[in-house]
């Protein structure tokens, strides 16, 4: 089994992409979310 090794690490680093585009993803829509909650605050001053 000499193609084992090559594909689990194929694998394991195509995991750690996942797992970082997840990461980034859910770091961006916090922040559009944080963003959209003080424009929504500054809209309702502006009422």
């Amino acid at each position: 089994m000499a193609g084992s090794p090559p594909l689990s690490l194929a694998l394991l680093e195509l995991d750690s992409r996942f797992f970082n585009n997840v990461r980034a993803t859910s770091c961006s829509e916090m922040a559009s979310m944080k963003a959209w909650r003080d424009s929504d605050k500054v809209a309702f001053r502006l009422l």
